[in-house]
């Protein structure tokens, strides 16, 4: 049985991102996967301090937060669903946050051939469909440089229509819950 990690960044409970996510992991076949979702604000996580203290502990971050023990949980997983808000052109504060912390996590990759798989699903305000792609992708190439193997980046527009009214969105959601059966 596969592992999925979901993590939502997003401070709100009704927010786009996080819906979106709800969606996909409704998509699972239960008897293939298990799931794991953990919300940003539910954690201590503190931003890096770059000490760099990680490259001598092997990946142990220096901070004693709740990020260790998500790195350890992700080292397990085969799926990583990471959703965020987009605020002012980018991810949210506290996705940025995360994705800092990883360099931890990155560490103790480091020679494991195993890669966790990542699915990217970014909300944003705008109806403009193209307006972050090259944000977007740079986000992935970042995420590829931390030892994740990036599946798919998904960004929609949550101010146009609700996200579970979004007939685009739930397809590509679908198709890739399909995919990953291998």
């Amino acid at each position: 049985m596969k592992k999925i990690i979901f993590f939502n960044t997003s401070p709100r409970d009704e927010s786009h991102s996080r819906k979106a996510s709800e969606i996909l992991k409704k998509l699972f076949e239960p008897e293939k996967y298990t799931a794991e979702t953990f919300n940003f604000r539910d954690h201590v996580i503190g931003p890096c301090k770059a000490c760099l203290e990680c490259r001598s502990t092997g990946g142990i971050c220096s901070q004693k937060d709740d990020m260790n023990d998500i790195c350890e949980k992700l080292l397990r997983s085969d799926i990583f669903v990471f959703s965020f808000p987009m605020y002012m052109g980018q991810m949210n504060s506290q996705a940025k946050i995360f994705m800092d912390r990883l360099f931890a996590y990155a560490i103790r990759k480091k020679g494991k051939k195993k890669k966790q798989r990542l699915i990217m699903l970014a909300s944003h305000g705008s109806t403009e469909k193209s307006l972050f792609k090259t944000y977007i992708k740079n986000t992935a190439k970042a995420f590829e440089y931390l030892g994740f193997e990036v599946l798919d980046a998904i960004t929609f527009s949550g101010s146009a229509r609700p996200v579970d009214s979004q007939p685009e969105l739930f397809k590509k959601l679908k198709e890739i819950s399909e995919t990953l059966y291998d």
